[in-house]
């Protein structure tokens, strides 16, 4: 995919940008779905040893195994959903095992009393679980979101014609030689990210935490 003279390659930031905000609250939200409690510990076993094989696994081969897959029966290939999917693949296993440790430090009595106090499953999640898990859910998130924004390997196979994340842009402004536009671009990309990063990791918390209004009721 050829990039032209003009600016077109700054459309790959706002490209970028959707990739890996999608991406890393998918990815975040089924590592917590995965870590969930209750599971027998065979099976707790079996899935973190998967995760652990998934890892091993390049981006190049699962991105190879993707275009294989979804190109015939199920005709994903050139979508951004094969891309982000490919994506979440390969980032749900080690947000998993980031969040494997907080996860198990949250007492399972402080959800079992909480019950007994007549708090529905939606307060307990609200009132105990996160705000135990929500700055490591933050991390998770933020790890997810500058891993994507200028990940390579997969996104060189399965990236959509004409909405080429910064990554695969970066790689073609180096070889056609385009120097200035590559360093330009590459600032840029981590600016934003920076930027993402800061709001999501010192902003959001503070504001989520922020004291509740006078006629908020918590549940007895």
């Amino acid at each position: 995919e050829p990039v032209r003279r003009g600016a077109d390659h700054w459309l790959t930031l706002f490209h970028s940008l959707c990739y890996a905000f999608v991406t890393a609250t998918i990815s975040t939200a089924l590592a917590l779905v995965l870590l969930g409690a209750g599971r027998p510990v065979g099976a707790r076993r079996v899935l973190d040893a998967a995760m652990l094989a998934s890892m091993a696994v390049p981006g190049v081969v699962l991105g190879a195994a993707y275009v294989i897959a979804f190109n015939g029966w199920l005709p994903l290939y050139g979508t951004p959903i094969l891309l982000m999917l490919g994506l979440v693949t390969t980032h749900v296993p080690l947000l998993a095992r980031f969040l494997q440790g907080p996860v198990a430090l949250v007492p399972a009595s402080l959800a079992e009393a909480g019950a007994v106090h007549g708090l529905r499953g939606r307060d307990r999640t609200e009132l105990i679980h996160a705000p135990l898990l929500m700055r490591p859910l933050l991390w998770g998130w933020s790890i997810a979101f500058g891993g994507v924004f200028f990940e390579l390997p997969m996104s060189s196979l399965l990236h959509p014609t004409g909405r080429a994340p910064v990554g695969v842009t970066l790689l073609l402004l180096d070889e056609t030689r385009r120097f200035t536009a590559e360093a330009q671009l590459a600032l840029a990309g981590i600016a934003i990210c920076l930027i993402v990063v800061g709001l999501v990791v010192g902003v959001l918390p503070r504001w989520l935490e922020r004291p509740a209004g006078d006629d908020a009721a918590v549940p007895a």
